[in-house]
């Protein structure tokens, strides 16, 4: 069946049929000009931009996404510990103000940040239910949960032209892109626990201040 298929994609030739797919595929509003890149698992169709192309806004949220690579960190990371710290600051509480920082800085300079690679992809690429003259945010979170799920398929994740010029850029290989990532997504949960019991002690100290003051109430 293979051989039949080859025979007959010779016979018509590669461009027209990358035109007669092209044809039939739902189009990014004002991406008439992109190129498709793959279809994800729902069918969905995702576009690369050519050189020159990109929007000014999608480079500047490339930009972001790799600066955050090179502190290792995420926006909902560092947006949730300064919420954390600037709670405890307001009341008082500079321990474990502390404590969240240096769980953020441990997590930082134990690990590379996979996401941000994700994150940089994502951003370069355009579904088809997205406007190419911006980014969208909602989607770009799905684009970057799928990237993630397909991470470790190695035949479709690496082979990705985005991945081969990160890797190319930043000296990582698909072996060591896969450990880095699963030893991310460790360190990250180990961070996020670690938050988790600083944040379990502040609640249990209001739950109990509750239950003091409402016996209190009831003895009187």
């Amino acid at each position: 069946m293979k051989k039949i298929i080859h025979s007959i994609l010779r016979l018509i030739g590669r461009k027209a049929v990358i035109d007669f797919t092209n044809d039939l595929l739902t189009r990014p509003d004002n991406g008439n000009d992109l190129e498709l890149a793959f279809m994800d698992d729902k069918g969905r169709a995702y576009y690369r931009y050519p050189d020159g192309m990109m929007p000014v806004v999608r480079m500047g949220a490339i930009q972001t996404y790799t600066s955050y690579l090179a502190v290792a960190l995420t926006p909902d990371l560092l947006n949730k510990a300064f919420e954390d710290v600037k709670e405890y600051l307001a009341h008082g509480d500079t321990l474990k103000a502390g404590a969240v920082l240096t769980s953020l800085q441990e997590f930082q300079r134990s690990c590379v940040n996979i996401d941000a690679f994700l994150n940089i992809m994502a951003a370069k690429y355009v579904r088809e239910d997205e406007d190419a003259s911006g980014h969208d945010s909602r989607v770009h979170q799905e684009k970057l949960d799928f990237l993630e799920s397909k991470i470790n398929d190695t035949s479709f994740f690496f082979a990705q032209r985005e991945w081969r010029e990160l890797s190319k850029r930043f000296e990582i290989s698909t072996k060591d892109a896969e450990k880095l990532h699963n030893d991310y997504k460790a360190k990250r949960q180990q961070h996020e626990s670690r938050i988790e019991a600083i944040n379990g002690t502040r609640y249990a100290k209001k739950s109990a201040t509750k239950a003091t003051r409402s016996e209190s109430s009831s003895d009187t």
